[in-house]
């Protein structure tokens, strides 16, 4: 015999009340409770923060179209996210052909220049090569001396070959960018396996724009680019030689 949902209620009056988690328990393990009693819907009155009180059905309806605009919001930052990679991976590719057509270190040196400063938008740059730099190489190339390696970050980046993101100052930003830089954050990456031929900094001045907590896949990504150039010319340097 079906009870109404009056008699339901008067039930339970008669008994112990359920605590507040039972309640939630019960109505959980039984997703169709509403189903037999439709009429409690017209009469359970929930708290808004605009509105007083709102009724059941309306309490869900807007937290489904809460649930929707979230979506909504994370599959746009998704898109975007993915059309920020499509162009990354299109910048890199430019670069690699730009290398690849390059027929002297200078000319290497000058592409990545313009490709990190014009294609990225990158502030800063400065590349430290532990072989002496030709002199042909503009200012923001030159060598990895004892002093740049002594320095905390650098010798984090030279010892543990991996690259290093977070703020800079003092000593480190004056050797890498020069005093007046204005740079506040720089990703430090090892060229080369095990930092074979140096390290490439790349400065802003923005101090969260490189921060210890992003993702280095790209600049990983481009850290290799670099040391498979220094390779090439390298390799062709010593074979002049002999």
């Amino acid at each position: 015999m079906n009870h109404t949902a009056e008699e339901a209620l008067q039930d339970v009056a008669r008994e112990r009340l359920p605590e507040a988690d039972e309640v939630a328990a019960y109505l959980r393990a039984r997703p169709d409770f509403f189903e037999q009693y439709p009429e409690l819907l017209d009469t359970l009155r929930l708290p808004h923060v605009h509105r007083g009180t709102v009724s059941l059905v309306e309490r869900q309806l807007e937290r489904l179209r809460e649930r929707l605009a979230r979506e909504q919001r994370r599959l746009r930052e998704l898109i975007e996210n993915g059309r920020q990679n499509d162009h990354t991976q299109a910048r890199l590719h430019r670069l690699t052909l730009d290398l690849m057509r390059a027929q002297r270190p200078a000319e290497a040196i000058e592409a990545l220049h313009r490709s990190l400063t014009e294609d990225f938008r990158v502030a800063a740059v400065a590349l430290r090569l532990r072989h002496a730099a030709p002199a042909d190489l503009p200012g923001w190339v030159g060598s990895l001396d004892a002093q740049g390696s002594r320095l905390a970050e650098v010798e984090r980046v030279l010892d543990r070959h991996r690259a290093w993101c977070g703020e800079v100052g003092g000593a480190v930003r004056d050797w890498l960018f020069g005093t007046g830089s204005g740079v506040r954050s720089a990703a430090l990456l090892p060229v080369g396996a095990a930092a074979e031929y140096g390290l490439l900094a790349i400065g802003s001045t923005d101090p969260l724009a490189y921060n210890k907590a992003m993702n280095t896949h790209y600049l990983d990504r481009l850290a290799s680019l670099l040391g498979a150039c220094l390779s090439r010319w390298l390799v062709q340097a010593e074979v002049s030689r002999a």
